[in-house]
């Protein structure tokens, strides 16, 4: 099973271990293993339109660096707690973020995003995942390869950064993108439920991370680190803030949850022991 090590009073692992491997980035360069983001996504540089509001929400959004609230631990599975109120800058609404890891098999680790609207109205936004992998000592991220599998669907790129990147056979390697330049790809299709996406390494598996359909875009990036570089896998509901725009609560890219209700959002991750080389 995985082993997950925390920091006080954060919510995301600061290490994981396989089979005594560290499977996720140790870099000083990047303050972070495998953040949650909500209730936006990518950078901003301007205020967010809210139910015609304007709100000062950081990169990604507020529960990446929060502290929680609440541990929870049942069986093999570990729940944090956050609880926002609304205010007149920050946060559009009372909302209750939980993330639970849960250890579901001999290497693989399942994560869940739990939305809880605590709210007296429908309210907006966008989640995901960030997990950046470790990778085998004495290897470059060019040397992997990125690929899909989601039977027929035909992937496309919806970054910024690259119009001419080839997606072949729903693969991408890692050389045609550059360092921290996240390449988002989408067009699953709807009908196939799991989706998979896998990390190789010299043809051979190395990490595979297992979305759904709530996941609608996909970034990768990677950071050349000399002591530690890493990759990282972005299963995302909604496209990137630049792409949405500023007056968020209109478009139709974002999700939508009435008042007391829950929206869950989950990945898995299989964590492939590897050999040194």
């Amino acid at each position: 099973m995985p082993k997950l090590v925390f920091m006080k009073n954060s919510a995301e692992p600061s290490h994981i271990f396989c089979n005594g491997q560290e499977r996720m980035s140790q870099s000083i360069t990047w303050q972070h293993t495998m953040p949650p983001l909500f209730p936006i996504l990518g950078d901003t540089n301007c205020p967010i339109c809210i139910d015609g509001n304007p709100y000062y929400i950081p990169n990604h959004g507020f529960v990446k660096d929060a502290q929680y609230d609440e541990m929870s631990i049942d069986g093999n599975s570990t729940t944090f707690t956050f609880h926002f109120e609304r205010d007149n800058l920050h946060c559009p609404y009372n909302v209750n973020f939980s993330v639970a890891y849960e250890p579901i098999k001999e290497n693989e680790l399942a994560i869940t995003y739990i939305i809880d609207n605590l709210d007296d109205k429908e309210i907006c936004f966008s989640v995901g995942g960030n997990p950046g992998f470790s990778l085998i000592p004495g290897t470059k991220p060019e040397d992997y390869e990125i690929s899909f599998l989601c039977e027929d669907s035909k992937l496309f790129s919806s970054s910024p950064y690259y119009s001419n990147v080839e997606i072949n056979n729903n693969s991408v390697h890692m050389k045609s993108i550059e360092p921290d330049k996240p390449f988002f790809v989408s067009g699953f299709k709807e009908e196939m439920h799991k989706k998979m996406c896998y990390v190789s390494y010299q043809g051979k598996l190395f990490v595979r991370l297992t979305f759904y359909n709530d996941t609608k875009h996909f970034g990768i990036w990677y950071r050349e680190d000399k002591e530690n570089p890493f990759i990282c896998l972005e299963p995302w509901s909604s496209p990137p803030i630049s792409q949405i725009g500023s007056d968020f609560s209109s478009s139709l890219e974002v999700l939508k949850v009435k008042p007391k209700a829950r929206h869950t959002f989950c990945y898995e991750i299989l964590f492939i022991p590897y050999f040194m080389r």
